[in-house]
């Protein structure tokens, strides 16, 4: 399983790590912490995120339930399989995910789930832009190094 259980100190230096300086990138994605806050989506199940991209061009074609609040999204014409996450704090599964798959372009938070936009080069931050506002979501890129 992907996410693991993080002391509070540990996961504050991740998320600094994984969030960045806060500098904004010339196509408007940002490195900021993500706003958890009520204006983002807020999905009670996994499947409400699936449910919300069917009928658009980012479908999970094959969709696999892993565990209580994570499942895989498999989407059509190679664009890989992406992790989607219920999560009590994304920002944090947010750190864990870009500290365990460096290759990650990005991924999309909202207040209480997150999508993973990786693995990298197979989906594009494009795509994960489009899906970024389907979802109604924030998109953080990892900070570079």
């Amino acid at each position: 399983m992907r996410l693991k259980f993080l002391s509070a100190a540990a996961a504050s230096v991740l998320l600094l790590t994984a969030c960045g300086s806060g500098d904004d990138h010339a196509d408007g994605a940002g490195t900021t912490p993500p706003d958890t806050g009520s204006s983002l989506t807020r999905y009670e199940k996994t499947t409400d995120i699936r449910d919300a991209l069917a009928d658009t061009d980012h479908a999970c074609g094959k969709w696999n339930d892993v565990d209580d609040g994570v499942a895989s999204c498999l989407m059509a014409g190679n664009a890989g399989v992406h992790g989607v996450y219920i999560a009590d704090n994304p920002a944090a599964t947010a750190a864990v995910t870009f500290q365990q798959d460096p290759d990650t372009p990005a991924v999309i938070v909202g207040q209480n789930w997150l999508f993973d936009c990786g693995p990298g080069g197979t989906f594009g931050l494009d795509r994960c832009i489009d899906v970024t506002k389907i979802l109604g979501g924030t998109l953080v890129e990892p900070d570079p190094q």
